[in-house]
């Protein structure tokens, strides 16, 4: 099994589409000494893969595994940042590739060098039976080189919304999973817990399970942590100008409140307090000294405002951030 959490999710993703897997794979010299490089994870799909289909509800794999009659082996690489592929991967000189493809005997001895040098040119190859691609999984993606064109970047709120939404729709058929190690039992018991706005929220929390840069707008976001630290609060007019809104506008005061949104959501999921509580209309701007009307949309949403009304909820909520902040339960 994969040592590093990230590893461990793009596992998943991949298992549940229904591909053999081999996690950590490394790549040996061939005289001894140290390992040349290794391959987070090689994943291989067979052409007629069907799951529950003798029930009459077939389950719908990945896009990116859509394709039939055709083998299907994917190179994956794992960031927590931008997707990108690892040098060894891209140098022909050093001829990993060949060692790999030796290794995992997808194609005959003769047909190894052709393959590999297509892939170091395009990072794909194809034949009449099997296809081969790299995979690159992170936060982001990333402008890649013309070489690697092919290359399938898989950002991490995908690959979450897709294991989500895997789980929550056969959450019956998958409820019993005593052999699944520990990674695929969280998964499933985050996916279907009865949670408010749940997608997001599931994503979220494994994107700070993971350790990942949060996906939020981060100059906000780095701003709402600054002055929830000092213990005070900020203003609409104040932030807008780190995300280039003129809040004069009703569009951009609708970005700016998804921006918040976002944040907010993402702090939930972490278990700490709405830290956009600390954005608040400034005296005349019809909302005197609270947040907008999104604040308080999102805490109902969330569960959080019960029957409270906005003054009451807002002063605890104000309250519950500058506390948390102060005594450092907010990592980032």
């Amino acid at each position: 099994m994969p040592t590093e959490l990230t590893e461990q999710v793009a596992y998943w993703f991949f298992r549940l589409n229904g591909c053999f897997t081999f996690v950590n794979f490394v790549v040996h010299p061939d005289g001894g000494g140290s390992q040349r490089t290794d391959a987070d994870l090689i994943a291989v799909r067979f052409p007629h893969r069907q799951e529950l289909l003798t029930g009459g509800n077939s389950m719908q794999d990945h896009p990116l595994l859509a394709a039939k009659g055709i083998i299907q082996v994917f190179f994956v690489e794992v960031k927590t940042a931008d997707c990108r592929l690892n040098g060894p991967w891209t140098d022909s000189q050093k001829a990993n590739l060949h060692r790999v493809l030796h290794a995992i005997g997808v194609l005959p001895t003769s047909e190894v060098d052709n393959a590999a040098t297509e892939l170091y040119a395009s990072c794909k190859h194809d034949t009449p039976t099997m296809a081969i691609r790299f995979v690159a999984i992170g936060s982001q993606q990333s402008q890649l080189p013309p070489a690697q064109q092919n290359v399938t970047q898989l950002t991490w709120d995908q690959v979450l919304l897709f294991i989500y939404e895997r789980m929550t729709l056969y959450c019956r058929e998958k409820a019993d999973h005593p052999q699944w190690d520990d990674v695929g039992k969280l998964l499933y018991q985050t996916a279907v817990e009865r949670l408010p706005h749940q997608s997001d929220i599931f994503v979220y929390r494994w994107f700070g399970k993971m350790n990942l840069p949060p996906p939020v707008h981060e100059a906000i976001y780095e701003e709402l942590k600054r002055v929830a630290r000092a213990q005070t609060i900020t203003r609409y007019a104040q932030i807008s100008p780190l995300a280039q809104l003129n809040m004069s506008r009703a569009d951009h005061r609708a970005s700016m409140s998804e921006i918040l949104d976002k944040i907010s959501s993402y702090e939930y999921a972490q278990g700490r307090p709405m830290l956009s509580g600390v954005v608040v209309h400034s005296d005349g701007e019809g909302g005197g000294s609270l947040p907008g009307t999104g604040f308080f949309t999102l805490a109902k949403r969330l569960g959080l405002q019960d029957n409270l009304d906005n003054v009451t909820f807002f002063s605890r909520e104000l309250a519950r951030i500058h506390e948390a902040w102060h005594r450092g339960s907010g990592r980032r």
